[in-house]
């Protein structure tokens, strides 16, 4: 959101730290992590490459990047750390005068919109979702008839104990106070 702010305001836009599109496939072994507090080493090529295969989740660092490259010339963008060169900003996106983009992810959606695969990760999107929420309402029924056992005991704990005046004077009551106590209902 930001970055389209200062495409209205800013007659010049600086980009820092974001590496061009090509990047993985022009350094094949590039290992740096992506996370240096990473406990599970994964590098930063294969975490793109991985994220830009998942249909419903996950992070399109390419296809952003792409997407980047595309709005270099129209909105007079300026890359640093690393500076694009010529060949990051001609790359196959830009080189052609077609409005689609041509990444990764955007072609394994086009595959599953063909062959229905995008229809079926959906509903089991949708069905998982309805499992959550219907989890989530028994997790809150519990509670609920958790806490209302709990302010029955609450309330049966002061009756026994005659915390309160007009407590103590109903539980004077003789035989009626043994017998409220053995059925386990309470007088107030």
């Amino acid at each position: 959101m930001t970055i389209i702010f200062a495409f209205d305001v800013c007659d010049r836009i600086d980009v820092y730290g974001l590496v061009p599109e090509n990047h993985c496939s022009k350094l094949a072994n590039w290992t740096t992590p992506y996370h240096y507090y990473d406990l599970e080493f994964r590098s930063e090529c294969d975490y793109y490459n991985t994220s830009e295969t998942h249909l419903l989740s996950g992070h399109k660092f390419l296809t952003e990047k792409a997407v980047y490259a595309r709005w270099y010339k129209k909105y007079n963008l300026n890359f640093y750390h690393p500076t694009w060169d010529a060949e990051d900003l001609e790359t196959s996106n830009n080189r052609t005068n077609s409005t689609f983009l041509d990444t990764p992810y955007l072609r394994r959606y086009q595959r599953a919109m063909e062959t229905g695969e995008m229809k079926e990760a959906l509903l089991k999107l949708e069905k998982k979702e309805h499992k959550l929420q219907r989890m989530e309402k028994r997790k809150e029924a519990r509670l609920e008839k958790a806490g209302r056992r709990k302010s029955r005991r609450g309330r049966r704990r002061k009756a026994k104990t005659g915390n309160s005046p007009e407590q103590n004077s109903t539980l004077q009551g003789g035989s009626d106070q043994k017998r409220n106590q053995s059925t386990g209902t309470i007088l107030y």
